[in-house]
């Protein structure tokens, strides 16, 4: 989902960590990152900095909870873009974000191509989207960066979300 080569990701990570460093919005030391302390003017820029990029990660987490919860092999692409879209709008009233694009259904397409132009998840041979355990550690390292809040609440959301779609699935064999 990155647009740096994979095999360069750690020089450019550590590049990353060199600048927000030396700008003294963190401090490294060894394997530990830490933010400033709270109520400094490093940490009011650190915090502008990071809502840049909080609502994609939201989306990315809103993405992967569908999947995890519906399962590999079990969700067509077109109903995952879908149930991204609807639940993104759920979360969009539930938060009270006033923003059209955290809902926008391109993102979500986007997102899911990025995926699967790198593997981390697969349409197999019955049309359906396959995953392995990568995304189970991408769920993990997503979720330590996301608001415990947000978190829950689109954890709970997807739930509803895939609870639907199984009623909708059900009711539409019995039609069958």
């Amino acid at each position: 989902f990155l647009h740096w080569p994979m095999e360069n990701i750690e020089q450019t990570i550590q590049r990353l960590i060199d600048v927000l460093e030396k700008e003294g919005l963190i401090t490294a030391h060894n394997d530990e990152i830490r933010a400033p302390e709270s109520g400094s003017i490093e940490y009011l820029r650190l915090t502008i900095l990071s809502n840049t990029i909080r609502q994609t990660l939201e989306r990315f987490y809103i993405t992967i909870e569908i999947l995890l919860k519906a399962g590999s092999g079990k969700i067509r692409l077109s109903e995952l873009e879908d149930l991204c879209h609807l639940m993104a709008q759920r979360m969009s009233i539930l938060n009270q974000i006033n923003s059209p694009e955290f809902f926008d259904k391109t993102l979500f397409k986007t997102l899911l191509r990025s995926m699967l132009n790198s593997r981390t998840i697969w349409v197999d041979n019955n049309d359906h989207l396959s995953f392995g355990e990568d995304l189970i550690a991408v769920d993990q390292m997503a979720a330590s960066v996301i608001n415990a809040d947000i978190r829950l609440s689109i954890k709970q959301v997807a739930n509803v979300n895939i609870g639907l779609q199984e009623v909708a699935a059900t009711d539409n064999a019995k039609d069958q």
